[in-house]
């Protein structure tokens, strides 16, 4: 399929993002499962944070289906006085706030509320699983996706986060208008598809998120991860056609900029680092400067950057940001300092 070159029109545009949403889920991620019947919160408990100047609050949230009830934890931290800031949906890999990756002081200070979600209440993710979909309520999502492509766990999580957002936008400290997500990793790859399947959020933010996130299939290379890597290690994230490609990533129908493009227009800012071969930072830069095709149809400006890559600079001309910073995989302090300046110059 041809990404966008032979696109003219809105409706054309809305059409051909449609058929990536297929593609994509067919192919890789596997359906989205179907919305809920309801989502509600009940606050748990609610103490002062932050030296007084902010809240901390434990919600119990219940997720109705028309097969059963989904209930997870959140932790929820907005400055005192607040009403409708910008807000994000944090995705990450344990329970604490704050975490090695989630500075919750700094991003309070910076302005933004924060809403914590651990992507394991949903469906858990241990490392090298040798089986599929068998614990918490991943057997539920699976029944409630299509079953031409029964969701894998990535597009299981990305649900959640959706759900989240659901109640999020029912708190009066939240501005629905100002509402991003934010992931590293796998959760890199998580916030990539909320953001291109929920055009509620804003703003997305994928940190070092590799293959089946930002890279592209086809400059893998001997020190990047692979689909067979994927299937021998945690084939549960993907839908099962995906496994079809491996060895054949060059000869794929589609890559990763046709997930990077379904977030156009909106705020997309995407980051690697130097030492993280794995995640591929190339291919990730690769994705963005083909993913801009899509900004360029709204009138808008997607990547921009002029002359050869330069370590460390901030590439925030346009809606497309894009950041490689020294060192390893890791979600730090200055990747939060940048992606948090960038957003802030879309803020309504």
């Amino acid at each position: 399929m041809k990404f966008f070159d032979d696109v003219k029109t809105i409706e054309e545009i809305n059409a051909r993002k449609e058929e990536f949403k297929k593609i994509l889920q067919e192919e890789e991620y596997g359906y989205l499962p179907e919305a809920p019947l309801s989502v509600e919160g009940k606050v748990l408990a609610k103490n002062k944070y932050c030296a007084g100047r902010a809240f901390y609050e434990e919600i119990e949230l219940t997720i109705k289906t028309r097969l059963g009830d989904i209930v997870i934890p959140l932790i929820y931290c907005y400055k005192k006085g607040s009403i409708k800031k910008k807000t994000l949906v944090t995705l990450n890999f344990d329970a604490e706030v704050p975490n090695k990756y989630l500075l919750a002081e700094e991003i309070l200070d910076n302005g933004w509320n924060f809403v914590a979600y651990n992507y394991q209440n949903i469906t858990i993710d241990p490392a090298r699983e040798q089986h599929w979909y068998t614990e918490a309520y991943a057997p539920m999502l699976r029944e409630l996706s299509n079953p031409k492509a029964p969701a894998g766990k990535l597009m299981m999580w990305a649900w959640g986060a959706m759900r989240v957002l659901d109640y999020m936008l029912t708190r009066e400290e939240v501005d629905p208008n100002n509402v991003g997500v934010t992931g590293h990793s796998r959760m890199g790859k998580t916030a990539l598809i909320c953001g291109a399947f929920d055009e509620r959020f804003k703003f997305t933010h994928s940190n070092d998120s590799g293959i089946g996130g930002a890279s592209q299939f086809r400059m893998i290379n001997e020190k990047s991860e692979d689909i067979k890597f994927m299937y021998e290690n945690v084939p549960y994230w993907f839908t099962e056609k995906y496994f079809s490609y491996i060895g054949k990533e060059h000869e794929m129908p589609f890559d990763q900029h046709y997930l990077l493009s379904l977030i156009a227009p909106r705020p997309l800012s995407v980051h690697s680092a130097v030492e993280d071969l794995w995640s591929n930072p190339d291919g990730e830069l690769e994705s963005c400067k083909l993913a801009t095709k899509a900004w360029n149809l709204y009138g808008k400006k997607g990547l921009v950057m002029d002359g050869e890559l330069e370590i460390g600079k901030r590439y925030f001309e346009g809606m497309i940001s894009y950041h490689r910073r020294p060192d390893g995989h890791y979600f730090s302090r200055e990747d939060w300092g940048v992606l948090l300046k960038f957003f802030d110059k879309y803020v309504d």
